[in-house]
């Protein structure tokens, strides 16, 4: 058979996200990951000084005085295991140096009675800025996707 009738596959070429869209994804990664090690205060310096975070729960956070608070407590809870998976993460860009974040996270409280489902269900709204050449966290919303999902 003549080489140039055998079928063949060409996979389409992965293309690596912008540098913008893959800094930001790392950026709100890095504060769940740093709660899931038991390093939640670290999350802190993802967030700018004028930060306003709002949890499923319905606490509205503002300023990383707050946050730190926040994220110490959380830090001080070791009997609380938890795994926060991302998906769906879109980014797109709002300004020239500001960015929007939307997704989708489910958090998984390993040391509860049920650790394969879900705790909480939300939709991730987060707003981005490019402060000293790095990504930060302004503004970040979640919002609980199920009635019974903010326990």
């Amino acid at each position: 058979m003549n080489a140039e009738l055998r079928p063949r596959v060409i996979s389409p070429p992965i293309a690596d996200p912008p540098p913008a869209e893959a800094a930001c994804q790392d950026v709100v990664r890095s504060v769940y990951e740093a709660i899931d090690s038991g390093r939640a205060s670290d999350a802190v310096a993802r967030y700018t000084e004028d930060a306003v975070f709002e949890t499923a729960r319905g606490r509205k956070l503002v300023g990383t005085a707050a946050i730190a608070a926040a994220m110490a407590a959380r830090e001080a809870d070791t009997g609380r295991v938890t795994r926060h998976v991302l998906t769906g993460l879109r980014v797109t860009a709002t300004g020239g140096a500001e960015a929007r974040l939307v997704g989708t996270l489910s958090v998984f409280l390993l040391s509860g009675p049920s650790p394969d489902d879900p705790e909480l269900t939300s939709a991730l709204d987060i707003g981005l800025s490019l402060r000293d050449g790095a990504w930060r966290i302004h503004r970040h919303a979640s919002t609980p996707l199920a009635d019974g999902d903010a326990r």
